[in-house]
């Protein structure tokens, strides 16, 4: 009995060994082995381990077996168990274990295709014979009760297993695992046999092909590839093809990467051929959409007028798009070369250029930065750059950005500079003019008063001669200062008392003799044009401008030196902003040029300001070229000047030509001619009325006086039957000349009227004349001028 119990428990290492082990070979077959992995296979063998344990201690405690008895009535004795609880705790677990390996083979069983059943039946007989054989047993149902089967029937197991790993061989692909891998893969799996014939699909290749409800095992390729015909040539192949192919599945075009794969058996004979579609459609697609985006990417850097560029860590030259190697002069080799972006910069600017990058380097904001760059060929172009640090796994290896070329920009802002510039200063010389025209109104009238008393002294001829030298000199000294207000109002606002068309060579050749005669060591050289266009404008005062311009050239040659005198016809057409200030046209240049000691720019850029002068204090008012400015720009035309020290001047005038025939300078009037009749003066400034009076009745005339523009149209009113003439002054306060001008001629459009004005014949002074009025009288006038302009007009009759 010992013994026997001895080897029972022995047994009892198989008994609860087997179960499990069987159950964890179903599933690794089956593909579960999921389920017997980690803390699920410790937990499946916690009650064999116990039970074991129970079995080898049973004599403690009785819980597998509670006795045995030895049963001698057959031909052999044989123990007899009286089994205890744990023992079928035991058997429901091992009968459980059996049932869930049965139970995952049966649904393999199913699930396989019939290539496979063959071995899943071999493994389920295998699996329900010591299941069967010990249920019986522990029944005693069976013919001999008391005799235990289950190690025959593990035999049994042991037999169906080894025919199945064998001759079936189970183990070689693992077939069911393999035949849900099959079903479960996304590319199309096809298997002909050597007829072509459809042997096996998976569910991919149904969907792909559109044959998912057809029973197409056994069709032949022709059959189940009418709506491929690319396959059915690939099908009939038996060499080994790797290729592409393309058609409509499911109504869409795919792509498909196609193995045909020739099928062998141990032979080596061919038996049949697989079939591997692999849909590449995403891919090719995300490939086309990568070779649009790197030629969109090519196509902006090339084309984009910005250098991009990156660098590694050092500053070379890693990547750089077209733009950059034209804007440096560099080739497509200059990446290879390793050329430092640093060693483009100019010096001055490299160690400020690597701080910043260095600040960058170490994320500090450093935003657009500003450098020159040298081009291949030497040249220093201003660029602005922008750059930012290049990371790869979280590390900096470089830089990458843009670099823009900022010469326009730079050219703009300099253009822009200078427009301002001539804006101020046009600005300003209207301010200063507007100041000089009525400090010059004013001065007009204080000089009208003196020239007039001065006419009057020298009326009587009874003076002593010392009375009449002073008479002459104050008047040699209203002259002077009559000259000082014309060139204010030559800058002011033109001065033009007498415009009519000029020939300008007559005028720069006279106004040249009169300067050559006082300064010999001077020595003038004229280049004139044969025929020059006519010009429009005041003799008087251009020939102030030129004589302005020649005491400049002296001033600047004290020791001597050339005056070189030029006209010429030119046509003036666009250039760049700032470059000239009249419109397009015909014009007459006159240049004026110096072999003297020249100017800076900033000299050159304030002498046409008023009072501005580089001579010693007292020997210059600095009028002379602001006068000369004034009366070209009053006149429709501008002058501009080029110097440098050391390198003498150049001035160039331009004055717009006239249509008009040139007329020949007349006789000058000096001789009194008295008058008679009545003639009513109109002046805000009393003592400019009164010497006028003086002048008037000297010469024969009864005179008329107001102090206002209301006033003179009262005394007109009432007197307009016997007034002969008015001379009106063009600014009074409160009604001006103009307003004055148009009653006086609702109440007489037959009204004589001659104008009076300290200002030139300017754009106010014009339009009364264009309205109507007969004259024009610029003050300070003499007795001799006033009686000859008051003659002439009283001459006319009435009317216009």
């Amino acid at each position: 009995m010992a013994a026997k119990l001895l080897v029972a428990k022995f047994q009892y290492l198989g008994i609860v060994t087997v179960p499990p082990a069987l159950l964890i070979f179903v599933l690794q077959y089956c593909g579960e082995d999921r389920w017997v992995k980690g803390r699920c296979l410790r937990w499946l063998f916690v009650i064999p381990a116990l039970t074991l344990m129970l079995v080898w201690t049973n004599a403690f405690h009785g819980l597998i077996w509670k006795n045995v008895v030895l049963n001698v009535d057959g031909p052999s004795p044989i123990a007899v168990y009286h089994y205890a609880f744990f023992f079928w705790v035991w058997v429901a677990f091992s009968y459980g274990l059996l049932l869930i390996a049965s139970l995952v083979l049966v649904r393999a069983w199913r699930a396989s295709g019939r290539f496979y059943r063959i071995q899943v039946d071999m493994m389920l007989v295998g699996i329900a014979a010591p299941w069967v054989s010990n249920a019986v047993y522990l029944s005693r149902i069976g013919p001999y009760p008391l005799i235990d089967t289950t190690p025959v029937a593990f035999a049994v197991t042991g037999i169906f297993l080894g025919i199945g790993m064998f001759w079936g061989r189970i183990l070689d692909v693992v077939p069911v695992a393999h035949e849900t891998v099959l079903k479960n893969m996304a590319d199309a799996i096809v298997v002909l046999d050597r007829h072509h014939r459809i042997a096996y699909l998976n569910p991919a290749a149904r969907h792909l092909l559109g044959l998912i409800d057809a029973h197409i095992i056994g069709w032949t390729a022709s059959e189940a590839f009418k709506s491929v015909p690319d396959l059915i040539s690939y099908a009939h192949e038996t060499v080994l093809i790797k290729t592409e192919t393309s058609f409509i599945s499911e109504g869409t075009q795919r792509h498909f990467d196609l193995h045909v794969l020739p099928i062998r058996d141990a032979r080596k004979r061919p038996v049949g051929r697989l079939m591997t579609l692999h849909d590449v459609t995403k891919r090719k697609s995300t490939v086309e959409a990568l070779r649009k985006s790197e030629y969109l990417y090519r196509t902006l850097t090339e084309t984009i007028p910005l250098c991009i560029f990156r660098t590694d860590r050092q500053g070379r030259l890693t990547f750089a798009n077209q733009t950059a190697f034209d804007l440096f002069g560099l080739k497509q080799e200059a990446v290879e070369e390793e050329i430092n972006l640093f060693s483009l910069i100019v010096p001055e600017d490299q160690d400020r250029a690597r701080a910043n990058f260095k600040r960058r380097f170490e994320g500090e904001a450093v935003g657009e930065m500003e450098y020159t760059v040298v081009k291949k060929d030497g040249v220093g172009v201003p660029v602005s750059l922008y750059a930012d640090v290049v990371m790869e796994n979280e590390e900096p290896v470089g830089f990458q950005g843009i670099l823009m070329d900022q010469s326009e920009r730079k050219r703009a802002e300099e253009e822009k500079k200078k427009i301002e510039a001539q804006l101020l200063h046009a600005q300003k010389m209207e301010a200063i003019g507007s100041l000089a025209a009525g400090v010059a109104h004013d001065f007009n009238n204080l000089l009208m008063s003196i020239q007039g008393h001065t006419s009057l002294f020298g009326l009587d001829g009874n003076e002593p001669a010392s009375f009449s030298e002073h008479l002459k000199g104050i008047e040699a000294c209203v002259g002077r200062g009559a000259n000082l207000t014309k060139q204010l109002l030559g800058f002011a606002r033109g001065g033009k008392c007498e415009v009519k068309p000029w020939n300008i060579n007559h005028i720069l050749l006279e106004s040249s003799r009169l300067f050559g005669r006082t300064r010999k060591e001077i020595s003038i050289q004229t280049k004139l044009e044969k025929s020059p266009w006519t010009v429009e404008l005041d003799r008087g005062q251009l020939e102030q401008a030129f004589l302005n311009l020649f005491v400049n050239a002296w001033h600047a040659m004290p020791s001597g030196g050339k005056l070189f005198l030029e006209t010429e016809n030119v046509w003036l057409k666009e250039t760049p902003a700032g470059q000239r200030r009249s419109a397009n046209g015909r014009y007459v240049k006159i240049t004026v040029k110096d072999t003297g000691i020249g100017m800076t720019k900033e000299v050159q850029s304030r002498i046409f300001d008023p009072f501005f002068t580089t001579r010693e204090f007292g020997n210059g008012t600095g009028m002379g070229l602001a006068s000369a400015y004034g009366i070209l720009r009053n006149h429709g035309g501008h002058i501009e000047v080029e110097s440098a020290p050391s390198q003498g001047a150049s001035f160039m005038l331009y004055l717009p030509a006239s249509e008009r025939e040139a007329v020949q300078e007349g006789k000058m009037f000096r001789e009194i001619r008295p008058g008679k009749g009545t003639i009513l003066i109109a002046d805000d400034e009393r003592m400019v009325a009164e010497v006028a009076r003086d002048m008037l009745k000297a010469i024969g005339y009864h005179v008329l006086t107001a102090e206002s523009g209301q006033e003179a149209i009262d005394v007109y009113r009432e007197n307009k039957n016997i007034i002969d003439l008015v001379v009106l002054d063009m600014i009074m306060p409160g009604m001006g000349g103009r307003e004055t001008y148009d009653e006086l001629k609702v109440i007489n459009p037959d009204i004589r009227v001659l104008l009076s004005s300290g200002y030139g014949l300017d754009g106010e002074a014009e339009s009364i004349l264009e309205r109507g009025c007969q004259g024009f009288i610029q003050k300070p006038f003499n007795i001799s001028e006033l009686s000859r302009q008051t003659k002439a007009l009283l001459s006319r009759g009435s009317g216009n």
